[in-house]
């Protein structure tokens, strides 16, 4: 391991030495649970038939969101006070190739400019903000998928990558990033059935198509004994009679609690369009003070139409050359 030397100006040093410090030894405990639940329920789900051996053979990346606050009277900080990590939940999210554009972002890496749709508006993005010295290729994995086909980028050959989620309406889609508690595979409202989606349209979707979901937990709170678990999901994508492949909504906020699983819906304005199409998300809860029940969850909710003329063009659909369908889709 390469050894690094961090080197101090003599003013740094001056104010340390005159400001008081106090400093604390963690015990880092590396979170075991579900290693198998990984591989089992998510590892051996289908995928697309071009590139199951890419998804046989590539690990599948684990990431943690969160972990579930401490209780009352007890402190992992203090070896006076009795502390057991394993009443300690970790939140996160599984991924089994390149996400595209991260679900937790209201709009595509936080950027003004909601236009990062492509393969090269992903390398803009890389380029002018992330400075590495192979943006290219980090915008081919972002937009193809992990080990695509450099020679047929429109096999399906990668794994993930945004390019398949555009590609859904007509080539259908696999779920790429997978909810977890403890690297348990939870679910949410969006992969239950067709009656759980809200909105006007909702009867109008069609049959909802199983795995074609995306999530993340972004964390966990007790509330007098009963844990949530919250996040966001995608819609799932459903078959309407065209045989077109649909998505409800680009995500939703959820909360789960061992019984139930309740959507987030936007707020509401008397749009149809906002009702049935707009945007949520649960980024974080907190239960209220002692002796309320009440867990509040703060998050965002948002919409913007597809397309939008703006005194300039302001289309933030991809071109269907990227994705091979042909003919424009418009949302």
């Amino acid at each position: 391991m390469p050894h690094k030397m961090l080197k101090l100006s003599t003013l740094a040093i001056l104010i340390a030495g005159a400001s008081q410090a106090n400093a604390a030894v963690y015990t880092v405990v590396p979170v075991d649970k579900g290693n198998e639940n990984i591989s089992k329920v998510i590892k051996d789900l289908d995928y697309f038939s071009e590139a199951q051996a890419n998804a046989n053979e590539t690990p599948i990346s684990v990431f943690s969101t969160g972990i579930k606050a401490s209780v009352d009277g007890e402190n992992c900080f203090d070896d006076k006070v009795p502390c057991n990590v394993d009443n300690y939940d970790v939140t996160g999210v599984a991924r089994r190739g390149t996400q595209g554009t991260p679900i937790n972002d209201i709009v595509a890496y936080n950027q003004n400019d909601q236009r990062i749709n492509d393969r090269d508006s992903l390398e803009s993005y890389c380029d002018n903000n992330l400075g590495y010295g192979s943006c290219e290729s980090w915008a081919n994995q972002q937009y193809f998928g992990t080990n695509y086909n450099v020679n047929d980028t429109m096999s399906k050959e990668g794994l993930g990558g945004l390019q398949k989620k555009q590609a859904a309406w007509k080539n259908n889609y696999y779920s790429n990033a997978f909810a977890l508690v403890d690297g348990k595979h939870v679910t949410s409202f969006a992969d239950t059935d067709e009656t759980k989606y809200s909105g006007t349209q909702a009867k109008q979707l069609g049959i909802l198509l199983a795995q074609t979901t995306d999530a993340i937990a972004n964390g966990i709170v007790e509330v007098n004994g009963k844990q949530y678990v919250y996040g966001t999901t995608t819609s799932a994508l459903f078959k309407n009679a065209d045989s077109n492949m649909p998505r409800a909504f680009a995500k939703r906020g959820f909360v789960n609690t061992d019984t139930i699983k309740i959507e987030l819906p936007p707020v509401s304005t008397g749009s149809d369009f906002v009702n049935n199409m707009g945007q949520t998300e649960a980024n974080g809860a907190v239960k209220l003070p002692t002796g309320n029940t009440t867990l509040l969850v703060v998050g965002s909710s948002s919409y913007a139409p597809s397309f939008a003329f703006d005194g300039r063009e302001n289309d933030k659909l991809p071109d269907t050359d990227d994705i091979g369908i042909a003919g424009w889709i418009r949302l």
